[in-house]
Parts: C-alpha cells; sequence; structure tokens
C-alpha cells in the first residue's frame, strides 16, 4: 500500500491531471488503505477484538437498512430529493425497472456491495462462532443486509456473496462446509439462472437480470462505453489521472 500511494502521488504529472479531482479521490484510493493497512494489525489482535470488530460493523449495517427501509417504504427526505433532482442522482436511481435505494451511502451501488460483503461476512461468522446468541443475531444481521441489497438494485452486488461463496469453499478444508457451500452456492446460481420464481418481485427480476447480461440494456451500454474507453487509454499506460 505504501508503493500504491507513492503512484498515486506521482499522478500528479500525468499530464491529464486535475487537482480537483486528485484532492476528493486521493483519500479514499491512498490515504484510507494505507492507514487502515498500519492500524488493522495493532488493533485487532485475537477473537475477542474480531467480535468486537463484527457487533461494531452489525450496528451500522442495521442503521442502514432502517434507513433504505424508510426511504422505500416513507419516501426521500429533502437532502436526498436535493441528491436525485439537484445533483442529477435521478438519472441512476429512479430507472425504468424502479427506484433504487442508497440508504446513509453515497449510491445504490455502494449500498448494495456493501451490504453484499456483510452477507458474506457475517455468513462466515454464522458458521464459526459457538455462542447460540451470536449465531441468532447474524442471522438477522445477514437477512437485514440480503434485504438491503436487494432494494439497492445494485446487480453486480450478487457477485459477492456468490464469489465468496465459492472461495470460502475452497479454502475451508473441511469437507462438510465445502459441501454445505456448494449445495447453497449451486443453488443460488440455479434459482436466479435457470427459472423464473420470484418474477413477479421487482427485486428479484432485477437481480435476476445480471445472469442474463447480454440481454439487458445496461449491460449493452457498459458494453459500448468500455470500448470507447478502450480506444481512450490506448496511449495513456499510467492512466487518465487519479479521479
Amino acid at each position: 500500500y505504501l508503493i500504491w500511494t507513492i503512484f498515486c502521488i506521482l499522478e500528479i504529472a500525468n499530464p491529464n491531471h486535475v487537482q480537483d479531482a486528485w484532492n476528493i479521490s486521493i483519500t479514499q484510493y491512498a490515504i484510507y488503505p494505507l492507514v487502515c493497512a498500519i492500524l488493522v494489525p495493532i488493533s485487532i489482535k485475537n477473537k475477542k477484538h474480531i467480535h468486537w470488530l463484527l457487533v461494531i460493523w452489525s450496528i451500522f449495517v442495521l442503521f442502514a437498512t432502517f434507513k433504505g427501509y424508510l426511504q422505500k417504504n416513507h419516501g426521500f427526505n429533502e437532502r436526498e430529493l436535493y441528491f436525485l433532482y439537484e445533483l442529477g442522482g435521478a438519472k441512476t436511481h429512479l430507472i425504468w425497472s424502479g427506484i433504487r435505494f442508497f440508504s446513509v451511502f453515497t449510491d445504490a451501488a455502494n449500498y448494495g456491495v456493501h451490504m453484499a460483503m456483510a452477507i458474506v461476512g457475517f455468513g462466515i461468522s454464522l458458521i464459526f462462532t459457538q455462542n447460540k446468541f451470536l449465531k441468532f443475531y447474524y442471522l438477522i444481521i445477514i437477512s437485514a443486509a440480503t434485504y438491503s441489497m436487494f432494494i439497492s438494485g445494485t446487480r453486480a452486488a450478487i457477485a459477492v456473496p456468490m464469489a465468496g461463496i465459492f472461495l470460502f469453499t475452497l479454502l475451508a478444508g473441511n469437507f462438510r462446509l465445502f459441501t454445505f457451500g456448494a449445495i447453497i452456492g449451486i443453488t443460488l446460481f440455479f434459482f436466479f439462472n435457470f427459472s423464473t420464481i420470484g418474477d413477479s418481485n421487482n427485486n428479484i427480476r432485477r437481480m435476476r437480470s445480471a445472469f442474463n447480461p447480454t440481454k439487458d440494456a445496461s449491460y449493452q451500454v457498459r458494453k459500448a462505453n468500455q470500448e470507447q474507453m478502450k480506444i481512450l487509454m490506448s496511449n495513456k499506460p499510467f492512466g487518465y489521472g487519479i479521479g
């Protein structure tokens, strides 16, 4: 991360450099990862610390889920409407397939992917913790995170638990866990890719479209943008500049 941070700083010399964009992006691109790389090993040393980290994370997951629920069932507040209609957020959040809710996050994509990561993290924790109360509590967190992932409308988020289950089964080193993970992964894949169960639900139907991307208009636009980006980046070996 130190090497990466140095690279990001040197990007100031990029011919396409925009100082305002760099100022905004350098924090999340380089400073946060570097600080975490130093602080995490210092502050988290045993299982008790990990449990506390999970508890703190779970509180934020519940809060974000509750806020997403409020948006879905009671509408957006004044600041959220400002983001949607004054800052242009409506273009990507009020779309033909329905409203993409974003809770307390910057956008629905961050909301959905973060909650998908929570499903993986607390799902693995559920399997390994011995405390029955924590098992039940983690199950509630997983349910909340799953609800949030679906109402975010972020189809790419479904790849996170799928990939998480796959990697977990490889690393588990336990045949029973491998079998359990494989069954869940295959079941999810068949549910979304080969069935129409739940299509009457807008959230499930939207997630299912991620498994048939070639038929999806959004995917086609993304592919076209990628082809244009290849041309733009062909003679820029150090990228287009941070941010």
